[in-house]
């Protein structure tokens, strides 16, 4: 799998909102790199996060309590809580590369978060969460194409999206990392409408990003590789993040995903229905059973996928 994790980090810190920086990555005039800074921002697509902040629930409290990492073929239970704080990012890199006889813009966008991964994984009844450390990078790529001069006049913008890729995060450190999500495909009212095998392809938004409507059934199918060979069972987690689920409000959710293994085939799977208008990423969040192993050894392993969608 390709991976776009840059070997050259700059110190500042780059804002995603719209500013008159001189340190942007990239061939970008400072006009049209605060425009397009500014739109990205607007598009509902590039959040630095997914999620919810903190802890949430996993699952039922484990039975006892669990082995810890490196045993080999021990169980592994969901926690009954854990979640992620990841604060500001520790490294902003945004990459803007226009070419101008084609009227195009690639935008790279890296962000480094140096947080903590909480969890709970004792069989008693108090909360006691504890945290280790979680140290990822997301990337996300978009492409921008230039207004003609009476689009720009029309919209007062002489920018527009026009295609968007997944976000991907992955490991800081690629040696600490052994879950690989693989492919995705996303499923509407039983149709498939979009396979995704390579995170930084970039998918039109008036075309390939998924455009859905209210009360339409969703199923979200992941294949995902562990080459751990710690033989923890089950070796893998595979979660679901949603924001436009929950029937009363706007809010993230997280759910377990189904292990499907055929005699051909294995994959998770998880459906839900949409119930509001709006824009955000359906993240698919596969993390390494060692993870879930100890309440603070430094054995964070996970590899996420956020697909964009549109509810209109």
């Amino acid at each position: 799998m390709q991976r776009y994790l840059m070997t050259a980090v700059t110190l500042g810190a780059i804002a995603l909102a719209a500013c008159s920086d001189t340190t942007g990555l990239g061939n970008a005039s400072d006009e049209d790199r605060e425009e397009i800074l500014q739109l990205l921002q607007e598009s509902g697509f590039f959040a630095d996060g997914f999620g919810t902040d903190g802890v949430g629930e996993g699952a039922a409290p484990a039975a006892a309590p669990l082995a810890a990492a490196g045993a080999a073929a021990e169980e592994i239970a969901a926690p009954r809580a854990w979640g992620r704080r990841h604060g500001p990012p520790v490294q902003r890199l945004i990459t803007i590369d226009v070419d101008t006889e084609a009227g195009t813009a690639l935008v790279t966008k890296e962000l480094v978060f140096e947080g903590q991964f909480l969890l709970d994984i004792t069989a008693d009844d108090v909360f006691n969460p504890t945290a280790k450390p979680l140290n990822h990078t997301l990337v996300q790529h978009a492409q921008f194409q230039r207004n003609d001069a009476a689009s720009a006049e029309e919209t007062g913008r002489r920018w527009r999206l026009v295609a968007v890729s997944p976000a991907e995060v992955v490991m800081t450190d690629p040696a600490a990392q052994t879950v690989d999500i693989v492919r995705l495909e996303v499923w509407v009212d039983g149709e498939l409408y979009l396979e995704v095998e390579d995170p930084s392809q970039l998918f039109e938004v008036d075309g390939r990003v998924p455009h859905l409507q209210p009360e339409q059934e969703v199923t979200v199918k992941a294949w995902v590789d562990n080459s751990s060979t710690a033989g923890f069972t089950p070796p893998t987690f595979v979660y679901l993040h949603l924001f436009h689920a929950s029937p009363d409000m706007r809010m993230w959710v997280r759910l377990p995903m189904e292990q499907v293994v055929t005699d051909t085939d294995t994959y998770w799977t998880r459906g839900w229905v949409v119930r509001h208008r709006g824009r955000e990423r359906i993240a698919v969040d596969a993390l390494d059973a060692g993870t879930f192993a100890t309440q603070d050894g430094d054995d964070y392993n996970a590899n996420i996928w956020g697909i964009p969608y549109i509810i209109e």
